[in-house]
């Protein structure tokens, strides 16, 4: 996977470069591109631009952290351009971003309307860094104290709650990565 970020204050100028440099190593490579992404300043639209003048197949792009938002405008833009949608920011909360619920209760509506197809669910969230400090591990652990389970004791329950069938969480846990990663 090539990985490429760009977080608040957008696509910058040398954050451009990098992103037309991925693309071209996605090119010759047919490797899948994930970004990072500060989906409150709806950063994965300009990184899809960008990418689309490179001639990348969209189909092959995850646009992650887009649960940082709760613009269903924004985040169905970005799946009809055919990309993938990563919501992959859980428990979520940080910097005034929407808490696990209501992060799961807009992944409800995005399969309500019809697209589970290209969502995929991660945390992208430590659990536990050898590099930080105790004091923010136990932070993080007070946070999350169900660290890497988070999803499957969490939000898959809560998706149930909402009325998810259990083949469409199948789909998105496991089906959606697995065509995202073979291509």
């Amino acid at each position: 996977v090539i990985k490429v970020a760009n977080d608040e204050g957008g696509v910058t100028e040398r954050g451009e470069v990098v992103l037309r440099a991925a693309a071209r190593a996605h090119l010759a490579t047919g490797a899948p591109m994930f970004t990072h992404t500060w989906a409150p300043e709806r950063t994965g639209e300009h990184q899809i631009a960008i990418f689309e003048q490179e001639g990348v197949d969209l189909t092959k792009v995850c646009i992650g952290h887009s649960n940082d938002t709760t613009d269903l405008e924004y985040l169905l833009g970005i799946l009809e351009k055919g990309c993938w949608l990563g919501l992959d920011r859980y428990p979520g909360g940080a910097r005034n971003t929407p808490d696990w619920r209501e992060r799961t209760r807009v992944l409800k509506e995005l399969v309500d309307a019809g697209r589970s197809d290209r969502i995929m669910l991660s945390h992208d969230h430590t659990v536990f860094h050898g590099i930080i400090t105790a004091e923010a591990a136990n932070l993080r652990r007070r946070d999350n104290p169900d660290g890497y389970l988070f999803i499957s004791r969490n939000v898959l329950p809560y998706l149930e709650e909402l009325g998810v069938p259990k083949d469409t969480i199948h789909q998105i846990t496991t089906e959606n990565p697995r065509k995202y990663f073979e291509g």
